[in-house]
């Protein structure tokens, strides 16, 4: 019998602190916060008509506006930095999305390598745009 992984996890983490506001006493900070990953096959929709497999242009569409993005890390993963205050950036019910996105794996090392980590890209960038990267993971946290 095989047991196929699942493409939608959630998740709850209780996250403790300790810290000051404006030099007053050290206080103790609790806060939970829930997290739901998309990966895999999942034909699930997030808020704000996410899913996996979108394309730079259709996420500009749906954020009414260009973004800005991570260059391709070692795993060729390129993550969302800002949703430069579009419709994306703050989503029904407090939601927040991250995303990762894949190159397509017919586009060459050498353009997908020239898309540092450590720099951001607006999506509407001609060298971001020719690594034709999808979205293969959603992230929604509350």
């Amino acid at each position: 019998m095989t047991v196929a992984k699942s493409p939608l996890r959630y998740c709850s983490l209780m996250i403790r602190s300790v810290g000051s506001k404006c030099g007053g006493p050290i206080q103790p900070h609790v806060a939970i916060f829930n997290l739901i990953v998309i990966t895999g096959q999942s034909d699930w929709t997030a808020p704000g008509g996410l899913r996996l497999g979108l394309a730079l242009a259709e996420l500009e569409k749906l954020n009414h506006k260009s973004f800005k993005l991570k260059g391709f890390d070692k795993n060729g993963v390129a993550t969302i930095s800002d949703w430069g205050g579009g419709e994306l950036a703050s989503l029904a019910g407090g939601c927040n999305a991250g995303l990762n996105l894949r190159a397509d794996p017919k586009v060459s090392a050498k353009i997908i390598s020239a898309l540092s980590p450590n720099k951001e890209y607006a999506s509407s960038n001609p060298q971001m745009r020719a690594a034709k990267p999808t979205v293969s993971e959603i992230l929604i946290g509350y």
